[in-house]
């Protein structure tokens, strides 16, 4: 951290002060720049089947930006073993599920509805991009729309 400090042109204990050990420091370097906010309320999901368009711009979001993808790859990883990490990226797959289908879940059980789509989401993305099955390495972004998008879209609806 010494290293990353004189690089910086700083002194080490502001390194440490503000992300208290390398660990974090590692955490916070990869964090994706992600705007979900773009991505999901600027055009609304398709209405008739919400759940593909979701993926659908979801997988994108991964898929487009190499840079990014490999960032939130090393992030996964880190995850698996890292509780803290793992709160940080499951709190923020939730929080993208309610910004883009918050409205449009049914209101029993909203947040368990959520929570089951952003572990829909985390587990396709985990087998898509980092054990990389080629079941679902191999798919298009839209042959895995129409596969998981049903899923989601059974999640959101009352009465399952």
């Amino acid at each position: 951290m010494r290293a990353i400090a004189g690089r910086a042109g700083v002194d080490a204990a502001l390194i440490h002060h503000y992300f208290g050990n390398k660990r974090a420091l590692t955490v916070e370097a990869l964090r994706p720049d992600v705007d979900p906010t773009a991505l999901f309320l600027d055009t609304p999901l398709d209405a008739s089947h919400p759940g593909r368009d979701f993926v659908r711009r979801a997988l994108r979001l991964w898929d487009d930006d190499d840079a990014q993808r490999q960032r939130a790859i090393a992030l996964l990883r880190i995850a698996v073993t890292d509780e803290e990490v793992s709160k940080r990226m499951v709190d923020f797959y939730v929080g993208v599920a309610h910004l883009a289908l918050g409205d449009i879940v049914a209101a029993d059980d909203r947040d368990r509805r959520l929570v089951l789509v952003a572990g829909q989401m985390l587990s396709l993305v985990t087998m898509r991009y980092v054990f990389r099955r080629p079941e679902i390495a191999d798919a298009t972004v839209d042959e895995l729309a129409e596969d998981v998008g049903p899923l989601i879209d059974q999640l959101l609806k009352p009465d399952r």
